[in-house]
């Protein structure tokens, strides 16, 4: 057990010489004081300007909320820690008001200094303030919703961004990020430098739904899943992703209405109704779970007022499951997902040598292919020169 603490502002010596001149480990002070002080800072600016000095010290001093993912390991970046195959290797966190996204290795601190508060292992400094994150389901990837509605998607695996979006509702802050669909189960996974695309669910707190497609090397695409309801009702309150449906999302509404988003098309595929006797349960904050082995959502229910019912029957409810694996409509959706014998195997190449090894021999098999593309450019470019200039 390790006791993680929000940074405290270190001394003078962090911001006295030019970051570039700086060792490393002045870097990560560095970063952190800025964090700190801008925090503080942002923090005195909401409440109205006092001259009380205890007051001002008090709004100062408040809690600073964290937000947390614990992570498994995805590649050689994670060959530091010592770690077991299928144990968590590392947390990241950020808190409230920060810019930075903090990684700890999850090991054991020494035993002479078993009360000092442990230095963050990897530091990811963004340029706003971070509002929501994600993890991808291969905890390659970690998404930030950050303010002025940008969106930053850090690949653990390089420890560089993977891509960096804007969103077209600039006005509208962003309350909720997740990945759709990401990472396929394949053998490429071990590829440093791949062409994958990752598939984001953007919900902004106006209530719209924001689509994001971006990749390595690849010009981010983004799309207007659902626009802002008119009506407070409307509102959707879970969009939660189905891992066992390739790309598709479940999205619930105050009103009670669910259905199932095709993020990638930019689609609806289908509205999932209870019974007409029946309401979902709270529908601000309904009761329910996917359940990926059987394929299934199961969501409580109770009687609708409105129908001619017993009180006996009005305080009963019934547990609805809605089974995908027998519609025709989501059987061109269904993923199935290999036993763990593969995640043992991806453990295995835990150091930079293997990783670049395997890197180098898929690069070796995919050469035919890559030169028929690379020639049949240059053949489009040929037949074709002015107009190609002028884009």
């Amino acid at each position: 057990m390790i006791q993680i603490r929000p940074p405290k502002i270190p001394t003078e010596k962090a911001l006295s010489s030019p970051p570039e001149t700086s060792q490393p480990t002045d870097f990560l002070m560095h970063c952190l004081a800025l964090d700190i002080i801008r925090s503080s800072s942002h923090r005195l600016e909401k409440p109205p300007f006092s001259t009380d000095e205890g007051k001002r010290k008090e709004m100062n001093e408040s809690p600073r909320h964290c937000t947390w993912h614990f992570l498994l390991p995805c590649g050689p970046g994670d060959s530091k820690a010592e770690f077991q195959p299928g144990l968590l290797v590392a947390v990241a966190v950020w808190w409230s008001g920060s810019c930075n996204l903090l990684q700890y290795f999850l090991k054991k601190p020494p035993k002479s200094s078993p009360n000092v508060d442990p230095m963050p292992d990897v530091l990811w400094p963004n340029a706003m303030e971070i509002l929501c994150s994600a993890v991808s389901k291969c905890n390659r990837y970690i998404a930030l919703g950050l303010s002025d509605a940008l969106v930053c998607v850090w690949d653990r695996r390089s420890g560089a961004p993977l891509s960096l979006v804007l969103m077209p509702e600039a006005n509208s802050a962003l309350f909720r990020v997740q990945f759709v669909d990401c990472c396929p189960v394949t053998d490429d996974d071990f590829q440093i430098f791949t062409a994958e695309k990752v598939h984001l669910l953007i919900l902004c707190k106006s209530g719209a739904i924001q689509t994001v497609t971006t990749g390595r090397g690849t010009k981010p695409s983004t799309k207007q899943l659902s626009e802002r309801p008119k009506d407070s009702k409307d509102l959707p309150t879970v969009t939660a992703s189905v891992l066992f449906l390739q790309g598709l999302s479940l999205v619930m509404q105050r009103s009670g209405k669910m259905s199932i988003q095709d993020v990638i098309n930019n689609t609806t595929v289908c509205f999932l109704t209870p019974p007409t006797t029946h309401l979902i349960t709270t529908p601000h904050s309904p009761i329910y779970a996917l359940n990926s082995k059987q394929q299934s959502l199961f969501i409580r229910g109770d009687q609708d007022t409105s129908c001619s019912v017993t009180s006996e029957e009005r305080s009963q409810s019934q547990l609805f499951v809605f089974r995908f694996a027998e519609s025709d409509i989501f059987k061109q959706h269904v993923v199935s997902y290999p036993e763990s014998t593969r995640q043992q195997q991806t453990l295995s190449y835990n150091t930079l040598k293997e990783t670049c090894n395997l890197y180098l021999q898929k690069r070796a098999q995919s050469v035919e292919e890559r030169n028929k593309t690379l020639t049949q450019t240059w053949e489009q470019l040929q037949e074709n020169p002015m107009k190609n200039c002028s884009k």
